[in-house]
């Protein structure tokens, strides 16, 4: 265990605020895309398929990315034993939580608008819990991955922590050497288990996700590695620019069959690899520039990011079930939807969730005596 503690950065929560409010244009998209979503607009857009698409290319690895730098900040003042007890508090309970309170309303406008069925909510909760067809954790899925990744990876990554590595060093020509196994993961596992997160028999985004996890963890871990990513992230911005347009007349042509082995789906997992990687890379070296940026803004979202997490989609879904039908444009209905989502999301957590302690276990936050004493006002690291 590494003795000295840096001075908190900013910009990494910064980064992880920023990617839970993109949750809230990126799923209030869903309903108006040609996908499939637990509520669907007659109205679709190709625009919102081809923003939705967008979105996911760097969106969940930089959570795991950002999971796994502050895995290994957490391993720098606790022991393993420590950390595996905070991450129980901090993922597996708003987990359970989420998967009670908030899955449920979004199978259930599932099940009355696309399945056929006819009853009442209370009606179909023995439904939702008895039956694994009906059962989703939605959404929350991140939770119980990042959760699995900590608990299986962390006796290596402690042993990790204790090594030289931060020694290492690092070339430009790593960064993008590093492409090479997140390509071989997509092109190898993703024609198999194309996406759907059961964790069970979802080995693509197993071996993907769990790439970008221990990413962050080295990231954090070797300040070359760090130095590098903040020289080339005008670089790695171009190169997630062009790797996302080459991509998108093989999305155009491939559409539901981008998991069907061929040279296009090669080229197409390839691609978006490459987008992974340097899309993360390049808001990580951009993001530095954040690393002292604090005020009380940034203090309230900071703590708020995981309950906004949970909340969002359900709060998306059930308003969507109303607002989709309306007789708007598209653009009009979206931006109503996306408008009363945040205002609805921020109204519960601040009203609801923020004020009362049971709730602020339940969705991952300290008490607020217990907030206070962990970091009252951090000096950040200057950049």
């Amino acid at each position: 265990m590494e003795g000295s503690v840096e001075a908190r950065r900013y910009d990494i929560d910064w980064l992880r605020i920023g990617a839970t409010l993109l949750l809230f244009p990126f799923h209030a998209a869903r309903p108006f895309d040609h996908g499939y979503w637990h509520v669907k607009s007659a109205m679709r857009s190709e625009v919102f398929d081809v923003f939705v698409w967008f979105v996911h290319q760097f969106h969940m690895p930089l959570f795991f990315v950002l999971a796994g730098w502050s895995l290994e900040r957490s391993l720098r003042t606790r022991t393993a034993a420590e950390v595996r007890r905070e991450r129980y508090a901090r993922l597996l309970v708003p987990f359970v939580a989420g998967v009670l309170l908030v899955s449920p309303p979004q199978a259930y406008v599932e099940a009355i608008t696309q399945r056929g069925f006819g009853g009442s909510f209370v009606a179909y909760l023995p439904r939702f819990f008895g039956s694994l067809s009906e059962f989703s954790w939605h959404h929350l899925w991140f939770l119980i991955y990042l959760f699995t990744f900590t608990m299986l990876y962390l006796p290596a990554l402690t042993r990790l922590a204790r090594s030289p590595l931060a020694r290492l060093e690092v070339r430009p020509w790593h960064l993008y050497a590093a492409i090479v196994p997140f390509a071989v993961v997509q092109v190898a596992l993703r024609w198999r288990w194309p996406g759907f997160q059961n964790l069970y028999d979802d080995w693509a985004n197993f071996a993907w996700y769990s790439l970008f996890f221990v990413a962050g963890f080295v990231f954090a871990r070797v300040p070359a590695l760090d130095a590098v990513v903040r020289r080339e992230r005008g670089r790695c911005a171009l190169v997630f620019t062009l790797a996302t347009i080459a991509a998108l007349p093989l999305l155009a042509v491939l559409g539901e069959r981008v998991g069907v082995p061929g040279p296009g789906y090669v080229a197409f997992q390839i691609l978006g690899a490459t987008a992974g990687v340097t899309g993360v890379a390049a808001l990580l070296g951009y993001g530095t520039r954040l690393a002292s940026v604090g005020g009380s803004a940034f203090t309230y979202l900071r703590e708020a990011a995981l309950p906004l997490y949970i909340l969002h989609q359900g709060v998306i879904v059930v308003l969507g079930y109303w607002i989709v039908r309306s007789d708007l444009p598209l653009a009009a209905t979206y931006l109503v939807l996306l408008a009363a989502a945040v205002v609805l999301t921020f109204a519960v957590h601040h009203l609801v969730v923020r004020p009362l302690t049971p709730l602020r276990l339940a969705f991952g936050m300290r008490t607020r005596a217990a907030a206070d004493r962990h970091d009252p006002s951090p000096e950040p690291v200057r950049s």
